[in-house]
């Protein structure tokens, strides 16, 4: 194993290197598996992060240069993705403006606008247990990181709901096209979320993989059949064994729900606020009306970076922990609808990564909206709580808009160049929920929260005559792009965009730019 490990360390060596090529002031850690000590010969990525220093001619100049060598290299020899995983590249700045905050809480915009970065994103969406940087191990270079604040105890929830909600994203791919890799999953599956478990409710820091599964079956013995199955898994590995997942899944369900339930037990005495939920007609991109009863998923990611509306779920029968229901539930996956399944507290959404970065798994403190909405109520309770509250739901979506609106306008991230029109008109109307949402949220009574674009054009309607005539041909406009992907009108968009930024979240947001660039 030390030779294994040795080889790996020169290989992340030499990858680094390459990154940073040229580069000043740069350094570069071991992440992952090789920062852990969790290393399986074959099986384990290559996990570097580096750090550069600012190029004199502005911010993301040298990050953007070292992501190109690294895709040129992919394109050169497509078969590195096998050994080198996603390196992660930030400049100095972007380092420590991700240290101990998480994208549900940070005070910036991440999404949009010139200080975009994959891998700030990253870091913030994965905050991690012990804290962003734990696991980094400094392969060459200086020292660049910074002791991290001291988390909250928010700031702990959502690390570890973020975590779990990480390894789920995982299961449905796994169970739907397995592969070599599907055993040292499984293995994961287990003793991470038992990671989860240990430090969340017991305050527990624990080591690799082996040691995590020893600590966890004294701490619950009544699951130690299953804890003992991943730790001989996991111990058995370099013999490629079959991958358990039908034993794996449905431990990973009850470990889940214990998270779960210490989340809402440690949440227990925050308030809550009632949010009223608004509109039904669902716009379905595409027009695939197969599924099964569909509702509005308005969730945080829907809210705070959207994809193509109006996003939806449906409900299906079948058991999460069971491989064979979360295969037939990814078969409803379309263009616009996940499927979801439940267990008690818990909502699995089945689909691929790309569409369940963030909400793989949800429960009623973390997607309040959609519980609502499969339980039949009108009101959604928000939880009062940082990150998870109406509040901050809406200050997040209005300023990664905003941002987005500042900037110049792109459309959605993966449409055709083709849709670039109807995708900016799609953001347009969802600028216009956020703030619509913000707004009722400041402005005492019950918030309300527009679901669905045709929702959202009803409201602006009702502000003025000329937000009418915009919103209504924003609406036709939109229905048209959505199922027969005819392009909006120039004029539409154009009066929807001036409406928009007249709102008075973003009107607030321009003042404000104003006044810190005259200062």
């Amino acid at each position: 194993m030390r030779l294994w490990t040795l080889a790996y360390r020169l290989v992340a060596l030499a990858w680094a290197a390459f990154l940073t090529f040229g580069e000043r002031d740069s350094s570069a850690y071991l992440r992952g598996s090789l920062g852990a000590g969790d290393v399986l010969p074959g099986l384990s990525d290559v996990d570097v992060a580096v750090v550069l220093g600012e190029d004199p001619r502005g911010a993301g100049v040298a990050r953007l240069r070292a992501r190109a060598r690294w895709q040129r290299l992919r394109r050169a020899v497509p078969l590195t993705d096998l050994l080198l995983d996603f390196p992660l590249i930030l400049e100095a700045e972007q380092l420590r403006d991700a240290a101990g905050s998480s994208a549900l809480t940070h005070k910036r915009p991440i999404y949009y606008g010139p200080g975009f970065s994959e891998d700030r994103v990253r870091m913030l969406e994965r905050p991690g247990l012990y804290g962003a940087t734990s696991d980094w191990r400094l392969l060459s270079g200086r020292e660049r990181r910074s002791p991290e604040p001291t988390p909250d105890e928010q700031e702990r929830r959502i690390a570890a709901w973020l975590e779990l909600v990480y390894w789920w994203q995982w299961v449905v791919p796994a169970c739907v096209d397995p592969g070599p890799r599907t055993a040292s999953l499984c293995a994961k599956l287990v003793a991470e979320p038992a990671r989860i478990w240990l430090w969340f409710a017991h305050g527990e820091e624990c080591g690799d993989r082996a040691d995590v599964l020893r600590r966890a079956i004294a701490r619950m013995p009544e699951e130690e059949r299953g804890l003992r199955l991943a730790l001989d898994l996991n111990e058995s590995l370099a013999a490629s064994p079959k991958a358990p997942v039908s034993q794996v899944l449905p431990l990973l369900v009850r470990l889940s729900a214990r998270i779960a339930d210490e989340l809402v037990g440690q949440a227990a005495g925050a308030g809550i606020t009632e949010v009223r939920l608004a509109g039904a007609e669902l716009i379905l991109p595409h027009g695939d009306e197969r599924a099964p009863n569909p509702l509005p998923l308005c969730d945080w990611r829907a809210l705070v970076r959207p994809g193509l509306p109006d996003e939806s779920f449906a409900l299906l029968r079948g058991d999460p922990g069971d491989p064979a229901a979360l295969r037939a539930a990814n078969e409803w996956h379309t263009f616009g609808l996940l499927p979801a399944l439940r267990a008690g507290e818990l909502m699995v959404f089945a689909g691929p990564r790309s569409r369940t970065e963030l909400r793989a798994l949800e429960c009623p403190l973390t997607d309040p909206v959609s519980f609502a909405l499969v339980d039949g109520r009108e009101l959604a309770a928000f939880p009062d709580l940082a990150g998870w509250s109406a509040e901050d739901s809406a200050r997040r979506a209005v300023a990664e808009h905003g941002a987005w609106l500042r900037a110049a306008p792109a459309p959605i991230p993966g449409l055709r160049p083709t849709d670039s029109a109807g995708g900016v008109l799609a953001m347009l109307l969802s600028a216009a929920r956020a703030a619509l949402f913000q707004e009722s949220v400041a402005g005492g009574g019950t918030p309300e929260l527009p679901l669905t674009v045709t929702e959202v054009a009803r409201r602006l309607a009702e502000r003025s005559e000329g937000a009418a005539t915009a919103a209504e041909d924003a609406l036709e406009d939109y229905r048209d792009f959505a199922l027969l992907r005819r392009p909006p009108r120039r004029l539409t968009l154009d009066a929807m965009r001036e409406v928009v930024q007249g709102l008075p979240a973003y009107a607030q947001i321009r003042s404000a730019t104003v006044r810190a660039c005259l200062l």
